[in-house]
C-alpha cells in the first residue's frame, strides 16, 4: 500500500503543480481580453514544456512566465505593423493605457513581478515583448537577449557568489581563516 500512497500523493503534486502553472498563467494574461490565452494556448504544447521546465527544478509561477514568452510570440506575430508600431509608440511614452496591447502587456510585466519573478526572467519577457512588437524571430529576440543581458547575469551571480565568501570567511572559526596567523 506505500506504493499507493506514494503514487497518489505524486499525482496530487502533480495537480497542484499543473493548477498553479494555469493560475500563473492567466494572471499573466489577465490584461487583455479573456479569449486570447484559449486561443495563444491551441497549437502549442504547453503541457510538454511545463514538465521540462519543471524537471529542471523552476516553480510552477517561473514555468508560466517561459510560457507566456512562447506565447508572446505567437500573439504579436498576429499583430498588424500599424497595432505593432502604437503599441511600440506607448512603450516609449509609458502612459496609454487606451492601447489594448500596451495595457496587456504592461499588465504582464507588473504580473511577472508579482509572482515573484527572478529578475533574469522579468528581462526576458521584456525583452520578448519589444522584440516582438518590433517582429523579430524569437530566434533574434534570444540572441538579442542572450547578448545583452546574459553578461550582467553572470556579473550579478559572481557578485553573490564573491559575498557569500566574505560572509563565509567573517563567520568561519579563526583556525579556518584565511588571515588567521
Amino acid at each position: 500500500m506505500k506504493w499507493f500512497r506514494t503514487f497518489l500523493t505524486e499525482l496530487n503534486t502533480d495537480r497542484e503543480y499543473q493548477q498553479s502553472f494555469d493560475r500563473s498563467l492567466a494572471l499573466l494574461f489577465g490584461g487583455f481580453p479573456d479569449d486570447l490565452l484559449p486561443r495563444l494556448k491551441r497549437g502549442v504544447d504547453l503541457d510538454d514544456a511545463m514538465q521540462r521546465l519543471r524537471a529542471k527544478g523552476n516553480t510552477a509561477h517561473e514555468s508560466a512566465v517561459y510560457a507566456a514568452t512562447e506565447l508572446i510570440s505567437v500573439f504579436t506575430a498576429t499583430l498588424s505593423d500599424i497595432e505593432k508600431q502604437e503599441a511600440l509608440k506607448a512603450f516609449e511614452r509609458h502612459d496609454d493605457l487606451n492601447n489594448a496591447v500596451y495595457s496587456g502587456f504592461r499588465y504582464m510585466l507588473q504580473a511577472v513581478e508579482q509572482l515573484g519573478a527572478k529578475s533574469a526572467l522579468l528581462s526576458r519577457i521584456s525583452y520578448e515583448i519589444v522584440g516582438g512588437l518590433w517582429g523579430m524571430s524569437p530566434q533574434a529576440i534570444q540572441a538579442w537577449w542572450t547578448q545583452a543581458e546574459v553578461p550582467k547575469l553572470l556579473e550579478e551571480i559572481m557578485w553573490e557568489e564573491a559575498s557569500a565568501q566574505k560572509i563565509a570567511k567573517r563567520f568561519a572559526p579563526r583556525s579556518q581563516r584565511v588571515d588567521a596567523k
